[in-house]
């Protein structure tokens, strides 16, 4: 069995607007329901504010699916209501929390000003939420995601590849894509698996 929680980093010199598109495609991919999608959003905080308006661009009239089972839409809406009371607000603006969750018509729900400790960043989900993190220093966001029993995959926003590749090479992941989400399943012979509690081993 393969569990993720994946995680995608925004660093200071992204492309922002790519990022953004690529973050959503991660966490709405097949509803939310793989084993890949994004559950945590790290994003550099002189670059949060820009990131959180091309997510609402993107999030504009957006509609959900439902889910495979009851029981996804119970525990998503359990992680999400929880990160609000710890402090974590909706990408959606002020959105009654209840509104959000119509066990047949699932939408894509961000938590953003979320913390690494909140459950939704630390607990596999299959449902399209996630916890978006605002960080000071790279350092600071490989400390998170070591904490994170999970770690299927991450992916690097950064313009600059030298960077990109010296944050990869400090990942503990089952795999690391920079610039990029969701790659290592693009093409069947690309191995595949998991660190920690993210399955056992690498299928190929």
């Amino acid at each position: 069995e393969l569990s993720g929680c994946d995680a995608l980093i925004v660093c200071a010199d992204a492309d922002v607007a790519m990022a953004a598109k690529a973050a959503w495609f991660g966490v709405t991919l097949n509803s939310g329901q793989t084993c890949l999608a994004l559950r945590r959003i790290f994003v550099d905080r002189g670059r949060y504010g820009e990131f959180l308006a091309k997510l609402r661009e993107l999030a504009v009239g957006a509609r959900g699916e439902p889910p495979a089972r009851g029981a996804q839409a119970q525990q998503a809406e359990r992680l999400v209501m929880a990160a609000i009371a710890n402090g974590g607000r909706l990408l959606s603006d002020g959105a009654a929390p209840r509104a959000e969750f119509d066990p047949a018509r699932f939408p894509p729900t961000f938590v953003i000003d979320a913390r690494p400790d909140f459950a939704i960043a630390q607990e596999a989900s299959f449902a399209p939420i996630a916890a978006i993190i605002p960080f000071d220093t790279v350092a600071e966001v490989i400390g998170h995601l070591d904490q994170c029993p999970f770690s299927l995959g991450v992916s690097i926003f950064a313009r600059d590849k030298a960077l990109a590749l010296a944050i990869a090479n400090r990942m503990d992941s089952g795999s690391v894509t920079i610039n990029d989400t969701i790659a290592s399943t693009a093409h069947p012979a690309t191995p595949f698996g998991g660190s920690r509690a993210s399955g056992w081993g690498v299928t190929q």
